[in-house]
């Protein structure tokens, strides 16, 4: 399965959050989502890393980006993906469910 493309845009010293909902599947506890923001695929560096929580029983993981860690964010463009692992499988089945752009746009009010 490939990855979604899903571009966002995310303004500087706000919180931003967004859900992706699944189908085909139902998470439950042995399931968590992770998320990297860089500045391109081949930096070392993690810009900021996204929140993310699962809907245990549901189908839905909500990706969020403090006030905080977008304040820190210089304006422009990066990217990022979100991962979903599976830790009940040996060893752990890691999908890449999303990927795409963050635009961070510059704060006004600072």
């Amino acid at each position: 399965m490939s990855a979604a493309q899903y571009n966002i845009v995310v303004e500087q010293g706000g919180d931003f959050s967004v859900v992706f909902t699944l189908t085909g599947i139902t998470l439950d506890s042995d399931f968590s989502a992770r998320s990297q923001i860089r500045k391109t695929v081949d930096s070392e560096a993690v810009a900021a890393e996204f929140t993310c929580t699962i809907d245990t029983g549901g189908n839905t993981v909500t990706a969020k980006l403090e006030n905080v860690k977008s304040s820190a964010m210089l304006a422009g463009e990066y990217v990022y993906d979100l991962e979903l692992v599976d830790a009940g499988q040996t060893p752990s089945e890691i999908t890449k469910l999303v990927k795409g752009k963050v635009t961070i746009l510059r704060e006004v009010t600072r």
